[in-house]
């Protein structure tokens, strides 16, 4: 039988505090470092969101009202629009009121909107997916704002060691960069299954006079006050277009579309003009989709095709007129055939405007529209700038999307 030697045990347990006594400094130096390293991975993450909730909230100030206007885009001298301004001061207020650590980053104002600024506003290529800062060619091309947040200790507020003070260690520099884009997008079409109506009326517009409009030969004779959401008499440089009377090419001056109802009655049309077209009407359009649709024809364009009416509805005058100043989105067709309620219209665009005036009494009646901005997550935006029409800015007006680029 063995037996045990009680004797060496005291030896083994002074060899074990030894040990621990040596190792402890260590794993105590091991632990604050952990403690630091995770203050200091938590502080990129806050400041990371500081610079992207910045630069979103300054991108967005760029999709103003003016930019449809081509207000100081003409100026080829300087790189600076009238809304790069409001832009930095959203981006700085918005950076400024998230916290890193309970502590509000530094982000310097760049009023002159230098390249090397803490808030630029810019352009970001939709197609090369690029970043240019200032200055452009052009100011009309600002369509991005570029965010540095910082807390570093040349600004005096690096991110602070706390157990590794011990080691007299001063602090981590820490910083974070974001890119957001608001870009102005042609619409495809409307999104199937969506909750939402979709902000289209039922009255269509023919191709050459809607390009007209948007080459700018048409008249300007109305002004959009965003402010307010009033319209007044006189120019503010966004040219308009009668929505009726129009060339059809078939009897009558009126396009009105049957969009998912038995037919394209009065109450119908007033119903879609004032509220949309609902879910369940895209999803009875052939096919399911309201969207423009791709031809296998060589020359013919993406369209869809719609029964409808060359008819016109004096019912529809006060309908019309409840929603002048609200961006609605106007079907625009190169194709119209037969007569009555058997005419159709192929729809080769979908164009976003206002309306600004309307006239059903007495001669002329008219109806009259101008292109504007449009904010809506059922539409389509088509991102591939390679399909875009011929001449698309910001004048063309388009529903904007804004979203992080880096």
């Amino acid at each position: 039988m063995k037996i045990r030697n009680r004797f060496r045990t005291p030896a083994r347990h002074g060899k074990i505090l030894l040990m621990t006594a040596i190792l402890l400094p260590a794993l105590m130096a091991f632990m604050a470092l952990g403690v630091d390293l995770g203050i200091i991975a938590a502080s990129k993450a806050q400041l990371q969101t500081v610079a992207d909730a910045a630069s979103l909230a300054g991108a967005m100030k760029l999709a103003d009202e003016n930019r449809v206007r081509g207000v100081g885009t003409t100026n080829q001298s300087s790189s600076v629009l009238p809304e790069t301004s409001a832009s930095v001061a959203m981006a700085r207020s918005v950076g400024q009121a998230n916290l890193v650590l309970n502590s509000a980053p530094v982000i310097h104002d760049n009023s002159s909107n230098a390249a090397d600024g803490d808030v630029v506003v810019g352009y970001f290529n939709p197609t090369t997916h690029v970043w240019a800062a200032p200055p452009l060619s052009s100011p009309a091309l600002s369509n991005a704002v570029l965010v540095n947040a910082s807390r570093t200790s040349a600004r005096g507020s690096s991110v602070p060691g706390f157990f590794s003070r011990v080691w007299t260690y001063a602090g981590t520099d820490v910083k974070a960069q974001s890119i957001a884009v608001a870009q102005n997008y042609p619409i495809n079409g409307f999104k199937a299954g969506s909750t939402q109506n979709a902000p289209m009326i039922p009255i269509t517009l023919d191709y050459s006079t809607y390009q007209a409009m948007m080459n700018r030969t048409t008249t300007d004779n109305y002004s959009y006050d965003s402010a307010t959401n009033t319209v007044s008499n006189g120019p503010d440089n966004i040219y308009e277009s009668h929505l009726y009377p129009n060339d059809t090419g078939s009897p009558g001056s009126w396009g009105t579309l049957v969009i998912g109802t038995p037919n394209n009655g009065t109450s119908d049309l007033v119903s879609q003009i004032l509220y949309g077209i609902t879910p369940q009407q895209i999803a009875s359009v052939p096919g399911g989709s309201l969207q423009l649709q791709p031809s296998t024809t060589a020359g013919v364009p993406p369209s869809i095709t719609f029964n409808g009416n060359p008819g016109i509805s004096a019912g529809m005058s006060n309908a019309l007129t409840s929603i002048i100043g609200k961006p609605v989105v106007v079907p625009i067709y190169d194709v119209t055939g037969l007569n009555g309620a058997n005419a159709f219209f192929r729809i080769v665009a979908l164009q976003t405007c206002r309306i600004v005036d309307v006239n059903f009494s007495g001669n002329p009646k008219y109806v009259v529209i101008q292109p504007c901005l449009l904010r809506d997550s059922t539409a389509i935006a088509n991102t591939n700038p390679a399909t875009w029409p011929t001449g698309w800015s910001w004048q063309s007006g388009g529903v904007v999307r804004l979203h992080l680029a880096k």
